[in-house]
Parts: structure tokens; C-alpha cells; sequence
């Protein structure tokens, strides 16, 4: 038995940022490049009270950062039922859209339900760019857009976010943008309203490396609040509404949480005996781990709680 995160390391990286070579886990202080809002639409500003947290004053200019792409033009076509005014482009991006949402959403679906399935749907069927963690990065055409993650089937982060953030319009959840810094490295992230409680979400870092054929969707990032992103993500706080809830952190609600070893067996039998090649568990601190039928794992330590990833042996 190993842990997981020695091969993957040396694979390239685990959780990615925009990252132009193999990211350095160990860093922790890092400098913000242009840390930057996009506030859902129609959202209402006076939510929250956004914190006061400093952040460094070596921010670029605006026109370094990766531009987010314009995909109101698809979100109008889908709300309006009517495509006929898109362009080419614009128009193979509806399609792909429509027909994932098709794959994911059904009427009657909860907005927790909604944002969970797109995400999943993300984490799936799309695969980091991960020619930009080369020594020499070489960005894939459209990466950073839809039209990258949509057709293409690949993305960085701007492409998973912005994608996702189409989605949620498309669906009617109020969604932003958060860009800020992880890793070194520019870097973006979606925040969702649910029950009008604001919660994080990164799909990119859900979306490790190597991504594996087959490989479940994992939800590390999702719908978590700021304390778990301040862990290895930084963006200016002061500009953006906080996001502390943590009432919908995805494994206390499905029966994913564990506070010792036994339970965390008992977890790890249900998912193996269901035919599941991987499994994911929360503890309340690092070491409460067990071995059912294990063959790697991987302890990811998140503020207050720890995820643990396991991979069970073949057969």
C-alpha cells in the first residue's frame, strides 16, 4: 500500500491551479496577481459584508489576467429558447452546452442538486490542460474558454470556471467568479448562492491529475466556505462577499464523515462492496485512516477537517 499523492507528484501535480509548470504544494505564501470578483448576475450586493483581509499590492495589470469569455449570447439563447442569432462558434458551444445540461439536469432539481451535477458532469467529462504544466507550457487551443472544455474536452482553470458559471446561469443559479492566486500560480474559482447562503466552489482542484479513465468525481472544493480556500488559495477578500457557510460541505451530508477508524472502515466496506474503485472520507483531523482492501491513498488537509481519497485494490 502507498500513498496516492508520491506517484501523482511525480506524475506532474495533484490539485492544479493555472499552473504553467508542476506546482510546489509545500508553498504557502504566495502574491496575488489582479485578485478579482465577477459577481453572479442580478446578485445582491448587499448580501454580505465582504472582510478586510490584507493582500499584497503586487497586482498586474488587468490585461495579464486570462480573459473570461463572453457567453452571455449562449445563456440569453437558452433562456429565450432561441439560438437562431449566435455565431458559428457561439453556436457550437449552445449545442455542447444543451446537450450536457440534457445528460445532468432534470426538472424539480434542488439548487444544491444543480450545482453538484454540473459539477460532476465537469469533473467527468473533461481533463486539465495538463500540457501547461510541461517545462515548456504549451496552453491547448481554447483551454481557458467553453468552447475548450465543451468541445475539446479540456480546459485550465478559467475554462472549468467560466463553464460552470454558464451552466448556472443556463439553470438559473446565481453564480460569480472569484480570481485570485493558488500555488503561485493565477488562478479561478465559482461561488454559488443556495437558500441565499453563499458557498465555494473550485471544479479545477476537485479535477486532480493524472485524471484517470473512469475515475468517480471527487468534491474536496465543493460547497465549501472561505476558511477551507484560504488553506492554499489566496484573492483579495475585501472585494468579494465571504462565503462562510459550511452547513452544505458535500460528505456531512452523505454519510462521508468520520470521526475514527471503525467508522471510516465501515465507509470504506459500503463503497467497496458497491463496486467502487475509489472512495472519499472526511475526518475531523489528519491520521484517523483505514485500510479495508486499500491498495493507495491520499490525506488532504483542509483547515479543520482532512479528505482523504482511497483507491481499493483490483478485484
Amino acid at each position: 500500500m502507498t500513498k496516492k499523492i508520491a506517484a501523482a507528484v511525480a506524475a506532474a501535480a495533484l490539485l492544479v491551479s493555472c499552473a504553467s509548470t508542476a506546482p510546489d504544494r509545500s508553498a504557502k505564501e504566495t502574491t496575488p496577481s489582479e485578485p478579482e470578483y465577477t459577481a453572479p448576475a442580478e446578485s445582491d450586493s448587499s448580501m454580505a459584508e465582504p472582510s478586510t483581509e490584507a493582500v499584497s499590492e503586487d497586482i498586474p495589470e488587468e490585461e495579464d489576467l486570462t480573459p473570461i469569455y463572453d457567453f452571455q449570447p449562449i445563456v440569453g439563447a437558452y433562456l429565450s429558447g432561441d439560438a437562431s442569432g449566435l455565431s458559428e462558434r457561439d453556436s457550437e458551444i449552445y449545442s455542447a452546452a444543451v446537450k450536457a445540461i440534457g445528460s445532468f439536469y432534470s426538472e424539480g432539481m434542488t439548487e444544491e442538486e444543480i450545482v453538484l451535477a454540473a459539477h460532476d458532469w465537469l469533473v467527468t467529462n473533461v481533463t486539465y490542460d495538463s500540457k501547461m504544466l510541461l517545462p515548456i507550457p504549451k496552453q491547448s487551443p481554447d483551454s481557458e474558454n467553453p468552447y475548450g472544455t465543451l468541445i475539446n474536452g479540456e480546459g485550465i482553470c478559467m475554462g472549468y470556471t467560466s463553464t460552470f458559471q454558464m451552466f448556472m446561469e443556463m439553470l438559473g443559479v446565481k453564480c460569480g467568479i472569484v480570481r485570485g492566486v493558488a500555488l503561485d500560480e493565477e488562478h479561478a474559482w465559482n461561488t454559488v448562492e443556495i437558500g441565499g447562503k453563499l458557498y465555494n466552489i473550485d471544479v479545477t482542484w476537485d479535477d486532480f491529475i493524472p485524471d484517470e479513465p473512469g475515475r468517480q468525481a471527487f468534491h474536496m472544493y465543493s460547497l465549501v466556505p472561505d476558511s477551507v480556500m484560504r488553506v492554499e488559495h489566496i484573492w483579495d477578500e475585501s472585494s468579494t462577499p465571504p462565503a462562510d457557510n459550511d452547513d452544505l460541505i458535500y460528505y456531512k451530508s452523505r454519510g462521508l464523515y468520520a470521526e475514527s477508524k471503525s467508522e471510516v472502515a465501515e465507509i470504506l466496506k459500503a463503497a467497496y462492496q458497491s463496486g467502487a474503485a475509489t472512495a472519499e472520507v472526511m475526518t475531523p483531523e489528519s491520521g484517523i485512516l483505514s485500510f479495508y482492501n486499500v491498495s493507495e491513498y491520499w490525506e488532504i488537509e483542509l483547515g479543520s477537517y482532512t479528505v482523504t481519497i482511497y483507491w481499493f485494490k483490483a478485484g
